[in-house]
């Protein structure tokens, strides 16, 4: 993956299909390498197995900031314009067609990356105590990596970034790195300018709103510090926020068996009598 976001940081914007397909095989490449990541990360769930494996590649550090300097939005944008005209029947070259069919998920690597994050950690009937900080191979250097995808021009990459922020375990470092800047007060700030659909913006800035509830829930919960250790790819043992406490559902549901019987326990009772 190193080496394809070095190549797409080369590429020019275009609408030129000749180009577009001839970078298709490399994306397609790049996301298939990306769903595998997260496929291993799935099956690591001990925090630190993930960061000695995961962790310690930097692919996650590396895809926040170099990807988005590069060609792979517009290229992947352009391939989803070109699958709708060919379905469309606009044009039908048999090349054209095979070369699209490819390219299955035309999601960017980074975008499958952080959803990958966000799934891995909120999965039910697990419990991910380590988050993304086992993701990451330093912790200081991937919160320069987050500030610049807070300012993405990608809305779906921001609100997949934002999910993990209001849900995941993350590094305090970061926690305190996006406050201290300001990151989320200025994104909302730029939302009615940025240009994206309403549906984008609207889900954005909720997700912000979640996320800096969090923060501060967090820091208010811990202000002095005391927040649960992790490894980060080199090993360091990095202060972890806790994720965002989630229903507990068994208590629930045991609890609605238990009235449900009893309920109907007490109808037979009343038939007999």
């Amino acid at each position: 993956m190193f080496a394809y976001w070095r190549l797409a940081n080369g590429w020019r914007v275009t609408t030129e299909p000749a180009e577009i397909l001839a970078r298709i095989p490399y994306v397609v490449n790049a996301t298939r390498a990306a769903r595998g990541l997260v496929a291993q990360a799935r099956a690591l769930p001990a925090a630190e197995a993930r960061a000695q494996v995961i962790g310690s590649l930097g692919v996650l550090d590396t895809a926040l900031i170099a990807e988005a300097t590069g060609g792979t939005d517009t290229t992947c944008a352009a391939a989803q314009n070109l699958v709708t005209a060919v379905d469309a029947g606009a044009f039908n070259p048999a090349s054209v067609s095979i070369t699209l069919r490819s390219l299955v998920d035309v999601r960017p690597p980074r975008l499958i990356l952080l959803e990958g994050v966000y799934e891995c950690a909120t999965r039910w009937f697990t419990s991910d105590y380590a988050g993304v900080t086992s993701w990451v191979k330093s912790v200081g250097n991937a919160l320069g990596g987050v500030l610049f995808t807070i300012r993405d021009q990608n809305p779906s990459v921001v609100a997949a970034l934002l999910q993990i922020l209001a849900a995941v375990p993350i590094p305090e470092m970061w926690a305190r790195g996006i406050t201290n800047a300001n990151a989320l007060v200025e994104l909302d700030a730029r939302l009615p300018g940025s240009g994206w659909a309403q549906p984008s913006r609207v889900t954005v800035q909720a997700l912000s709103a979640r996320a800096q509830g969090r923060i501060a829930q967090a820091m208010t919960m811990f202000p002095t510090g005391g927040f649960p250790m992790f490894p980060d790819g080199e090993g360091n043992r990095v202060a972890t926020l806790p994720a965002r406490p989630r229903v507990q559902w068994g208590p629930i549901l045991a609890g609605g068996s238990v009235g449900l019987l009893a309920g109907a326990m007490a109808q037979v009772r009343a038939r007999r009598q």
